[in-house]
């Protein structure tokens, strides 16, 4: 993908390229509020739901209910775990690679025929997500809408675009996901 800009007497392109990273004490403050407010739920849940329905009582419409948001806050929980890496890792998305910067990998530049997939979570934990997976990474990276700052929509909206036209049919996009 590029960016056209109407020159002086033709057409000028400008390759295009997007760096997301999220400012690392925001992340840290808010990784630490969500781990420890899903571990304070899914013990208070829990707790709920020992007191008010003790396993003597065969109640089990509520607690069908407090199971599954003792389940849900603990899917939050682990989401938030797993893509912690993700944080503290800088993307920078141009139409010809993607440059993934952390302390695990150093500077990891990958060609986009060396992804093996990208999923474009619309609905999530984090709000819109995208997953990437290649055989060079330890596990899949997210880059995640969740931490916003100035301008961060915008280039989620571009990574996005860049993203997609990059991976062509290796794209899935899907409503709901971790």
């Amino acid at each position: 993908m590029t960016v056209h800009a109407n020159g002086w007497s033709g057409t000028h392109e400008a390759e295009l390229e997007v760096t997301i990273q999220y400012p690392r004490i925001r992340g840290i403050i808010t990784l630490v509020e969500v781990i420890s407010i899903f571990v304070v739920l899914d013990f208070l849940f829990g707790a709920l739901l020992l007191f008010f329905f003790p396993p003597r009582r065969p109640t089990f419409v509520p607690s069908l209910f407090c199971s599954v948001l003792i389940v849900s806050f603990t899917w939050y929980l682990w989401f938030t775990v797993r893509n912690i890496e993700s944080v503290f890792t800088t993307f920078r998305i141009s139409p010809m690679q993607l440059v993934v910067e952390n302390s695990r990998y150093g500077v990891l530049t990958l060609n986009w025929a060396e992804l093996t997939g990208a999923t474009y979570t619309r609905i999530g934990i984090a709000g819109k997500t995208i997953t990437l997976e290649a055989p060079h990474l330890a596990k899949p990276l997210a880059i995640m809408s969740q931490l916003r700052t100035p301008g961060s929509a915008a280039r989620f909206v571009i990574a996005q675009m860049l993203i997609q036209s990059a991976v062509g049919d290796r794209w899935v996009e899907r409503w709901f996901g971790p």
